[in-house]
Order: C-alpha cells, then structure tokens, then sequence
C-alpha cells in the first residue's frame, strides 16, 4: 500500500499541489514503513550465483553494506527530514530532495 502511494505522490510533488493533512499523516506512515524495511534488508537472503541461498547474517549484512545500504539510508533520512517538517513535502524543505525522492522510486524497481 505505501509503495503504491510512493509510486503516485512522488511525481506528483513536482506540481506543488496544496498540503492537506492526510498527507502528513500519511508521510509518518511511510517514514515508518522505510526505517522497518531499511532493518529488514540486514536479515534478508539472497541467493548467490550458484543457487543457493544465502541466510547468513554476516553476510547479508556485508552485501547489502556494499549494495544498497547507503542509498536506502539517504531515503530514509530525507523520509525523516519530510515527516519532522510537519509532513511539508521534502521538495519545498530542500529541493536536493527531489532528487532522493525520484531515488525512492528506483528502489521501488528493485522490488
């Protein structure tokens, strides 16, 4: 459900459209939603390139370091910065956030 909002309102920020309140409502929801999935990425398998899976969480751990760690960690920051704005798109905060929020929706891809 919060990736189909994200999927949605991210381009729509681009139009400065009026805040309402359900939209800081709803950007706690998704700053919680990114924080839970940015801790579960350390205890997330994979399978590596012979076929196996991979549950070790040293390992997993060390990957997701190497991967996606440091971009899912600015996601979530800039998520955190929206939400502590009083729910103010992170576009009207810092325009440097549009630029994460578009980096959002490429993780969403990756899904």
């Amino acid at each position: 459900l919060f990736i189909m909002w994200d999927v949605v309102t991210i381009p729509m920020q681009f139009l400065n459209l009026e805040h309402i309140f359900f939209d800081t409502l709803t950007t706690w929801f998704v700053s919680v939603f990114w924080t839970l999935d940015f801790a579960a990425a350390f205890a997330t398998g994979f399978v590596t390139p012979d076929g196996a899976v991979d549950l070790d969480l040293l390992v997993i751990a060390k990957r997701y370091a190497r991967t996606w760690m440091l971009p899912d960690f600015i996601i979530v920051l800039a998520t955190w910065a929206e939400s502590l704005a009083g729910g103010e798109p992170a576009t009207r905060v810092l325009p440097m956030f549009r630029v994460v929020r578009m980096l959002r929706l490429m993780r969403l891809a990756r899904l």
